[in-house]
């Protein structure tokens, strides 16, 4: 298991990287929402696959659990930038 979510690991810290990159770069109008999905997905793909090496160090006895402070509202607007896209599809308002 360890060896198959460092593996994925690899391309989606390329993914994520790309997208800010792209973020910090020009672009149309219209594909920032894009690229914040884009990146949002992407670290949380990443963050998925951290808690499956997490679950593992936890099963073998070797993790130790640290508190740290995040941004709540920056959080959340993550969450809604990345749903607000199928939101959109749907036609559906998200708030």
């Amino acid at each position: 298991m360890s060896t198959i979510s460092h593996e994925i690991r690899t391309p989606l810290n390329a993914v994520t990287g790309l997208a800010n990159i792209l973020l910090t770069e020009d672009y149309l109008p219209g594909q920032e929402e894009d690229l914040k999905a884009l990146k949002y997905s992407g670290d949380h793909l990443l963050g998925l696959v951290n808690d499956l090496l997490d679950f593992n160090r936890i099963r073998s006895g070797k993790i130790t659990i640290l508190e740290k402070e995040f941004n709540l509202n920056s959080f959340l607007e993550d969450l809604q930038t990345y749903f607000s896209v199928e939101a959109e599809k749907k036609v559906l308002s998200l708030s």
